[in-house]
């Protein structure tokens, strides 16, 4: 199973696209767990009234970390029940249609699988240009300078193994600890790919995201990353355990 992880801040105008988005574009089994900061939330509203109308289950759960979506996320890797949770916004930004690509994926042996908008077949419908521009030389400069498998890191909609999650610390606060994530998964020496993701901005509610913290982070990770891989000799692949049938007649 997988849970569709979804931290909420006011979005009662996008929930409902979104929960019928995932009604109509996933055919694996999940759940959606949303993780919300304050009780207060425009959002629970919405959700209670609809919570029974779904084919899937709808679980709330309050943020126990502190408020802001990273510690939604450190909230949401500890309710988790599925073998795969699959970090997905409430705005409406990515493509639901790449959950069961994603899925397939990881049945065939990754450990993540990232939402890729620079990618062949990915885009980004963007308002922001200088915000697109430095989120693509982000992602291109990491890919060069640290070899990590994908060209999109700053995409935070990606499909982890649970149990892999529950293996990597956050210390880094806002949007930048998906990042954070990322890199020290890579480090560890699991296996990371991508698959093309359509991006476009949100259409309602405001966003959170503040560039200027997010830039400095991301710097901060590559150096990192440069660091341990090339001078600490971290970031080799780990050995995959062979099932074998036994022969024995």
């Amino acid at each position: 199973m997988i849970d569709v992880f979804v931290p909420v801040y006011n979005e009662k105008d996008n929930i409902i696209p979104l929960l019928d988005e995932l009604n109509e574009k996933v055919s694996s089994d999940f759940r959606v767990l949303v993780v919300y900061d304050m009780d207060e939330d425009n959002t629970l509203p919405v959700l209670r009234s609809v919570m029974d109308k779904y084919s899937y289950s709808i679980v709330l759960q309050k943020n126990t970390y502190g408020r802001g979506a990273i510690n939604a996320f450190r909230t949401a890797i500890q309710a988790a029940q599925g073998e795969y949770l699959v970090y997905a916004m409430a705005d409406l930004a990515d493509d639901l249609t790449t959950i069961d690509l994603m899925k397939g994926k990881l049945d065939a042996g990754s450990d993540v699988v990232v939402g890729s908008r620079y990618m062949e077949g990915g885009q980004r419908n963007s308002k922001g240009d200088l915000k697109a521009f430095l989120s693509r030389l982000s992602g291109v400069g990491m890919k060069g300078l640290t070899g990590i498998p994908t060209h999109d890191i700053s995409n935070a909609y990606r499909m982890y193994r649970t149990e892999i999650l529950r293996k990597i610390p956050i210390t880094t606060d806002g949007h930048g600890g998906t990042i954070e994530i990322l890199q020290k998964i890579y480090l560890a020496g699991y296996a990371i790919t991508e698959v093309p993701d359509v991006w476009n901005d949100r259409v309602a509610g405001e966003s959170q995201f503040k560039m200027g913290k997010w830039m400095s982070t991301c710097i901060y990770w590559c150096l990192y990353t440069i660091v341990h891989k090339w001078f600490l000799g971290q970031g080799k692949p780990r050995k995959k355990a062979i099932k074998r049938e036994d022969s024995r007649v």
